[in-house]
């Protein structure tokens, strides 16, 4: 078994023992996240505005800091889904 065997295995099995359980902090975790998120879009839309201050630049850094939220709240809200019943 090589290297990249034994870390897709061990992460499998990790997140299989997860399913269906919910830890006490998952909602603390879960804000945090939250909270880290919005940091970091205004973190990259105030640097774009300070920094960049160029036109078609200023809009590429834009779509990408909000692809990037983007994706990783899609990324959030996937992981905690498992914990509602719908």
């Amino acid at each position: 078994m090589d290297s990249f065997q034994m870390w897709t295995t061990l992460i499998t099995s990790f997140l299989e023992e997860r399913e269906g359980r919910v830890t006490p902090t998952e909602d603390i975790r879960t804000a945090v996240y939250l909270v880290q998120l919005v940091f970091l879009f205004f973190f990259v839309f105030l640097f774009d505005l300070l920094v960049v201050k160029n036109g078609p630049m200023f809009y590429g850094v834009l779509v990408a800091d909000v692809g990037l939220v983007a994706l990783l709240l899609y990324f959030l809200l996937r992981r905690i889904s498992g914990y509602f019943n719908f």
